[in-house]
């Protein structure tokens, strides 16, 4: 090709002009051709040779302020990350110390409610020591009888002598001339017998340590029967039970001072024919029925504290018309109906943990609709139906030992679907299957048959009782 040739390109429209390529004018030292690209470019691509005479589409590079700029924003997309980063670690920090400060807060209501508790306690116990030794004394001054405090008046009161006035609800001790009254009502060692019948809201009360008969002590938020209780020494409670409806309702009212219960808050599931026990912190209901049929779940709740019940775990078996006691650890449930069965399979639990239920032993006969209580040491299981009708036994068990149990003695009448209460000495049963109200009661330390010891104010069955210086608490 000759020095400045060209290629002309003509245009499509045939109107003469062209464009094309024009060789350079200097000498060109060797021959170049460029082999073209096979595709066309993108939008404000140009075409770069690669130094080995092959031609192809490339960017146009960043012009310097262009490159500034992408810099620029880079550096101020690295400071916003920076900040936020930052902003987030001192969010952490924030959240994280309002997290322990609220754990700290939590701990010292924590630590002062059981203070509270833990002193409220003690001057309960110092209170039945003072009275328990009030009737020690009473009992060892009798030459004869079996140590019951007399409900007349005696007719040759000698100083210290005393005697309870049903009339009045109260202990008399007689000193020089005259009969003193005691209020009874601080040493909180009333038998709460609750709810039952033809669904009652009704709440009876007896004095433990003495006999006579039930007074009125108030009522419950929702007439029922076959419910759960438990108590602290401040607080009874009362759970599930029947209406034509089950029901998850729990109550609560104080141990030592008569009024209507109160709503504390609801078992997680709607039943009849649960039975509770306690500690002096916590209440364990198990068992029951439903509308979904028979229950081996168990629920707890605080005493102290109002609000729903939580899960603990399962009985060994599906079972409703149970009974329950405690000692301060244990918490114990014995026979109970399965569809279509009754069993004298004996459960424990330990109170203060969570987890399933472990076999204890056996009562002496297989019953349902029995009664329970305890002292620290010792739980009584009253009566009961065998399938065959009702039963007079009473069974004991050493709550620390596990085992079958062992005869105690006997009631004064087969009964069954009754409720029981018991202080540290005396265990009481209220009757409810027959047409009777009568209270029976035995001393824990002294095996034996019942004696009479007063009646409620109404015949009711299926009825639930509680009291204040249960065996559970400690």
């Amino acid at each position: 090709m000759a020095t400045g040739g060209k290629i002309k390109l003509e245009e499509g429209t045939g109107g003469g002009d062209h464009v094309g390529f024009k060789a350079p004018d200097t000498e060109v030292d060797a021959e170049v051709i460029w082999t073209l690209p096979d595709t066309d470019g993108t939008t404000g691509q140009v075409m770069a040779t690669d130094g080995n005479k092959t031609l192809d589409w490339v960017d146009l590079p960043d012009s310097d302020a262009e490159a500034t700029a992408r810099i620029a924003a880079d550096s101020t997309l690295q400071a916003n990350i920076d900040a936020e980063e930052t902003a987030r670690s001192l969010a952490d920090t924030t959240l994280q110390a309002n997290i322990d400060a609220e754990e700290t807060a939590r701990s010292l209501a924590d630590t002062t409610l059981q203070a509270n508790i833990d002193a409220e306690e003690t001057a309960r116990s110092l209170a039945d020591t003072t009275l328990q030794a009030n009737i020690d004394a009473e009992a060892t001054a009798r030459a004869a009888g079996d140590g019951s405090i007399p409900t007349s008046e005696p007719s040759s009161p000698s100083n210290g002598d005393i005697w309870y006035d049903p009339s009045v609800d109260s202990l008399k001790v007689y000193y020089g001339t005259s009969w003193y009254k005691v209020d009874m009502t601080e040493l909180a060692i009333y038998g709460i017998f609750a709810g039952g019948g033809n669904y009652t809201n009704t709440m009876d009360c007896v004095i433990i340590p003495t006999i006579g008969n039930a007074t009125d002590f108030g009522d419950l938020t929702v007439s029922r029967h076959k419910m759960g209780s438990g108590a602290s020494s401040v607080r009874a409670v009362f759970a599930g039970g029947y209406n034509n409806n089950y029901l998850d309702v729990i109550d609560y009212c104080a141990t030592d001072s008569k009024a209507n219960a109160t709503d504390f808050g609801n078992l997680s599931i709607q039943r009849r024919g649960n039975a509770g026990c306690s500690s002096s912190t916590r209440a364990l209901f198990g068992g029951g029925y439903g509308n979904t049929g028979y229950f081996n779940q168990i629920y707890y709740i605080t005493i102290a504290n109002l609000g729903n019940s939580s899960y603990f775990g399962n009985l060994n078996n599906q079972v409703s018309n149970l009974s329950a006691c405690a000692s301060p650890t244990r918490g114990i449930f014995s026979g109970g109906w399965i569809s279509g069965s009754y069993i004298n399979v004996i459960d424990y639990v330990t109170i203060a943990s969570t987890g399933n239920a472990t076999n204890f032993g056996d009562l002496n006969n297989s019953v349902f609709d029995t009664s329970s209580c305890s002292n620290a040491t010792r739980g009584l299981i009253f009566g009961g139906d065998d399938g065959g009708g009702d039963k007079n036994v009473i069974d004991y068990i050493t709550i620390a030992t596990t085992g079958d149990a062992t005869d105690f003695g006997d009631l004064n009448n087969t009964r069954s679907k009754e409720a029981a209460c018991s202080s540290s000495t005396r265990a009481l049963t209220g009757r409810g299957s027959a047409d009777s109200n009568d209270v029976q009661y035995v001393e824990f330390g002294t095996l034996g048959n019942s004696s009479a010891f007063g009646d409620l104010t109404s015949y009711r069955e299926y009825l639930a009782a509680a009291s204040g210086v249960h065996g559970g608490i400690a």
